[in-house]
């Protein structure tokens, strides 16, 4: 697909672009417990991740039996923005992302679930107020946020599923590549990505509970998708490089598709460019969204 095609790529900011997801919930956590709610680290990942301010206030007003309003919000935010002070940063490689974007010409922005406010101080800190001045949208710009959105990809969280058929297309390419060519090593991709995973548990290690075998199966194939944290390692990245470029130009047997990427047979008998194979699923994704935003 060629930029012109692409009419705006649309960023999530926390876990995306900065690393703020972690920091959020730890300071939401301190906060809750100085309002005397306390809850375990797990609790506050699967109850809060990706909830807005307005769904938190309606939780700490069931749980104190009050409403602290405007009181909790700052007690947070004071304790948030501290830490983002010293401990925000850019993801790894999203700088050189948005310079091949702004060399392709192809416009992007990001969308947020979290207020106006607390956006721009996290964009001020991290450097990016400048690049993304006029092309920010917050939850706060509508009346009507996730999970039913007024403003279509502004407020509609997509992140996760995209990640996820990402991950899904890598590793079908890499058990093709595998069948396909045997000097490529046997799942390479995947090896490296357990690799990594387990040396740099502190972006799963949370979120996973079960034996070691569950674990591992989760590290791969969970919904809640935290392999996407590995893909900008450098390690990942030389793996996927390895990957589309053993496969550039190979024909790949129909029956090898219907194998381990069925919905993908129309790429069968003729050169395969592995990019272009993954962009049209993660395509396909987005048209859900574009429905859902129709309706």
């Amino acid at each position: 697909m060629t930029a012109s095609a692409r009419r705006a790529v649309i960023f999530d900011f926390g876990g995306v672009l900065v690393n703020s997801e972690i920091i959020a919930l730890a300071e939401l956590r301190g906060c809750l417990s100085e309002f005397g709610i306390v809850r375990s680290w797990s609790e506050v990942v699967s109850g809060f991740l990706g909830v807005s301010f307005e769904d938190i206030g309606v939780f700490v007003s069931r749980e104190t039996g009050s409403d602290p309003g405007k009181r909790f919000r700052e007690t947070w935010y004071a304790r948030l923005f501290e830490r983002f002070a010293r401990e925000l940063k850019v993801m790894p490689s999203a700088i050189e992302l948005l310079d091949q974007l702004d060399a392709r010409e192809v416009d992007y922005c990001i969308a947020s679930g979290g207020s106006y406010r607390r956006l721009n101080y996290a964009l001020d800190v991290t450097g990016l107020a400048e690049r993304f001045a006029d092309r920010k949208f917050s939850a706060d710009a509508v009346a009507r946020g996730k999970p039913a959105p007024e403003d279509g990809f502004a407020i509609l969280k997509v992140g996760p599923e995209l990640t996820f058929v990402l991950r899904e297309m890598l590793y079908g390419l890499d058990l093709i590549a595998s069948e396909l060519l045997p000097e490529y090593g046997d799942r390479p991709l995947m090896r490296t990505m357990e690799a990594l995973m387990l040396d740099r548990p502190q972006d799963w290690a949370r979120h996973y509970d079960g034996d070691e075998a569950g674990k591992r199966l989760l590290r791969h194939f969970s919904l809640s998708d935290r392999i996407r944290y590995y893909w900008t390692v450098p390690e990942a990245r030389a793996a996927v490089d390895r990957l589309v470029a053993v496969l550039r130009g190979k024909h790949v047997p129909l029956p090898l598709l219907w194998q381990y990427l069925p919905g993908a047979a129309h790429f069968a008998d003729s050169p395969l460019d592995p990019e272009e194979v993954l962009i049209w699923r993660v395509g396909q994704s987005l048209s859900t969204y574009h429905r859902a935003c129709r309706a």
